[in-house]
């Protein structure tokens, strides 16, 4: 038990909490609790708790870390984490903090005070560029060592699963991954425990986890919170940060930067169609691909595609690729192993297209029709543009 009474009443007899079987109820039962009478200030926190005293200092600040591309504009998912943190910092009565690093900042700075945000962290430095993690890790370190947040939430991206974990070991701070959610359980042990969720297993079981340490890292799975409402008048006060680093004491070298050209933002995406090993050929592909104009989509892949030449990389969606929660997700032969579910099970709708009605990818769909992909896609799309037709959307 975390709580306990003093050690000894009036009379010398020990009132500690013991445990014992009681054979009238057939139960076990702890005797020599505190009364309701006992002041309140004679309950305190063992001192074998694993908690410690670490409640008593913490912070109720929340400190967000925002991802940015070359033209300034934040990403959406910096923006869904930072609609969550705005809740839980108003549960905490704490402040909101933004962290923002990289170089060229002044327009995504400008773009930041249009949130509730309480205080704006700016590092602009050239070597802190969005492909430097080494450098990125070091300065959002300093920050958060100087602000001490309780806790520090970021998009699950591919920067922040690079970033967060070396952050979390050099604060020796708890690190929550791709998590669905994050609440306050006002109810706990410890006041105002945080509680991370995050599906597991296939998202057949949502696990949930708390954490001891004063500061607590979390990157959030895309499309888990709507966006952070975007206002009118400007919010927040800006604060540069002095970065100190060199690109030299970092052991990783950045020769060159390529654009993906073939990067089709799955992680923004509403609605994505993606093909497995079932499509056959690259030439399937095609046929995916239309059905997604009809419906405004992208073409994914799960991992076989890729590896035989038919879809890019960056096409992949599952645990090696990317993590994506669309509105509407339809999986045109692909027959569910576990790593590819684990990219897609948060989707709203999901929709399988198979020719084995016994293939796993249905046990997760909402929707699924037995058949020949070849078959049955071009009925769909002749379907849909009726519709649209009749709708006057075409």
């Amino acid at each position: 038990m975390a709580g306990v009474c003093d050690a000894t009443n009036g009379a010398g007899r020990s009132n500690a909490p013991t445990l014992g079987w009681d054979s009238s109820a057939d139960c076990w039962s702890v005797t020599n609790i505190c009364s309701p009478s006992t002041a309140l200030s004679s309950i305190s926190l063992a001192s074998e708790s694993p908690y410690g005293n670490a409640f008593e200092t913490r912070s109720s600040s929340i400190l967000v870390f925002f991802e940015h591309n070359h033209d300034g504009d934040i990403y959406p998912v910096s923006l869904e984490s930072l609609s969550i943190a705005r809740v839980i910092a108003d549960q905490l009565n704490g402040h909101l903090y933004a962290v923002i690093i990289g170089k060229d900042l002044r327009a995504a700075c400008e773009e930041l005070h249009h949130y509730r945000i309480d205080k704006i962290f700016a590092a602009d430095n050239p070597a802190c560029s969005e492909n430097q993690p080494e450098s990125i890790a070091t300065v959002l370190t300093q920050i958060t060592e100087d602000v001490q947040p309780r806790l520090v939430v970021m998009g699950d991206t591919l920067l922040s699963q690079d970033i967060a974990p070396r952050v979390a070991f050099t604060l020796n701070a708890s690190l929550a991954t791709a998590c669905s959610n994050i609440y306050v359980d006002s109810h706990s042990i410890a006041p105002q425990q945080l509680v991370f969720t995050k599906p597991i297993y296939s998202g057949n079981v949502v696990a949930e986890f708390t954490s001891v340490s004063n500061i607590a890292l979390a990157t959030l799975r895309s499309k888990a919170f709507m966006p952070a409402k975007r206002m009118a008048s400007a919010n927040g006060d800006l604060i540069t940060v002095d970065v100190n680093i060199k690109p030299k004491q970092f052991l990783t070298k950045i020769r060159e930067v390529v654009d993906d050209k073939e990067d089709n933002n799955l992680d923004q995406a509403e609605v994505v169609i993606s093909g497995g090993r079932g499509v056959g050929n690259a030439e399937g592909f095609s046929l995916l691909n239309d059905l997604a104009a009809v419906l405004g989509g992208v073409v994914g892949s799960s991992r076989p595609p890729v590896d035989y030449g038919w879809m890019p990389p960056s096409s992949l969606i599952g645990q090696s690729g990317n993590t994506i929660a669309p509105k509407l997700y339809i999986a045109v032969g692909i027959s569910g192993a576990i790593q590819h579910l684990m990219g897609m099970v948060s989707s709203r709708i999901i929709v399988a297209i198979n020719k084995s009605q016994d293939a796993d990818i249905f046990d997760v769909a909402h929707y699924g029709i037995i058949g020949d992909y070849a078959q049955i896609v071009p009925v769909l799309i002749e379907r849909i543009k009726k519709l649209k037709q009749s709708k006057g959307l075409l």
